[in-house]
């Protein structure tokens, strides 16, 4: 349930589900990025936005959020992790995020960051997944 006009959901005051995917794609737009996937706790894929590159990511987002099996098992490799978590495959980068208890977020850019400098950027990202404005 969401709160009125505050887009915040009425659960301890976290964002709604829809005002975290609308944060998603300003980010996705902003930075340009290849791929980005977004689903529910179990395991249904809600939203999926591709870029330009997204080819060069396919082989991450199927190993991480490429069916529901996937997913649940992501979600389950993820217990007691610092988030976000990455994953990298050449150049390709991919974050996967945790903005609301039931919703997980994978974003994948093509990058020539090195992976301490990517989990720098991608942290700074989660905190505008976490608490959008």
């Amino acid at each position: 349930m969401t709160a009125p006009g505050s887009g915040l959901s009425e659960d301890e005051g976290l964002p709604s589900r829809d005002t975290v995917l609308a944060s998603l794609l300003a980010i996705v737009l902003e930075r340009a990025s290849a791929l980005a996937v977004a689903a529910s706790g179990d395991g249904v894929v809600m939203l999926r936005l591709e870029g330009a590159d997204a080819a060069c990511a396919r082989d991450l987002e199927r190993a991480l959020v490429g069916n529901v099996d996937a997913v649940r098992h992501l979600l389950d490799s993820l217990e007691g992790q610092r988030l976000p978590r990455l994953w990298t495959q050449g150049d390709v980068h991919g974050a996967v995020f945790l903005p609301l208890p039931d919703l997980v977020v994978a974003l994948f850019e093509r990058t020539d960051a090195d992976v301490v400098g990517s989990w720098r950027a991608f942290d700074a990202l989660a905190a505008r997944l976490e608490a959008p404005e």
